[in-house]
C-alpha cells in the first residue's frame, strides 16, 4: 500500500491472508489461480494467528472483513458456490439487502454464488463456522 498499490492480495511473503484461515483450506494451487496463494498451511502467517486470536478472545456477534479487490456484499459460504449459510441466512440476507438498497447497488449474498468462484480458507467462514459467530459478513 505504502507503495500505491492498494488491491495487494498478499503479505510480504506472497500469502493471500484471505486464503491462510483454516476453513476448506487447500493447498492446491488450481483452486486459487496463480494470483493467490495459500501458505503452506492453515495459519502459517503471523497476522492471521494474531487475527484469529483477537478474534476468538472478543467472542463477536457481528463480524466484518473489508476487501478492496470487488464491490459487493457477501455472506458465507465462500468456500464453494453452492452453499448457503446455515444458520441465521434469513436474517444475513435482510442486512444485506437493506444496505443494498440503500449504498451499494451491487451483488449480494453467498460469497462463493455471487463472485463466481471458490474461495476456500476464508476468515469470512472460519470466524462463521468455528465461533459460531451468529453474522458473518465481507464488503
Amino acid at each position: 500500500v505504502e507503495g500505491g498499490d492498494y488491491c495487494v492480495r498478499t503479505n510480504p511473503d506472497g500469502v493471500d491472508l484471505n486464503r491462510n484461515w483454516d476453513e476448506a483450506w487447500q493447498k492446491d494451487s488450481a483452486v486459487y489461480g496463480q494470483d493467490s496463494n495459500p501458505g503452506p498451511k492453515p495459519f502459517s502467517e503471523p497476522e492471521t494467528r494474531l487475527i484469529r486470536a483477537a478474534v476468538s478472545e472478543y467472542d463477536p456477534t457481528t463480524f466484518l472483513t473489508v476487501h478492496s479487490g470487488t464491490l459487493g456484499l457477501y455472506m458465507p459460504w465462500a468456500y464453494d458456490m453452492s452453499h448457503l449459510a446455515d444458520r441465521n441466512q434469513q436474517q444475513m440476507m435482510n442486512v444485506l439487502k437493506s444496505l443494498d438498497e440503500k449504498h451499494c447497488k451491487c451483488p449480494f449474498g453467498a460469497a462463493g454464488k455471487e463472485v463466481g468462484y471458490s474461495c476456500p480458507g476464508t476468515s469470512l467462514d472460519w470466524v462463521y463456522d468455528k465461533l459460531k459467530t451468529p453474522f458473518s459478513f465481507a464488503f
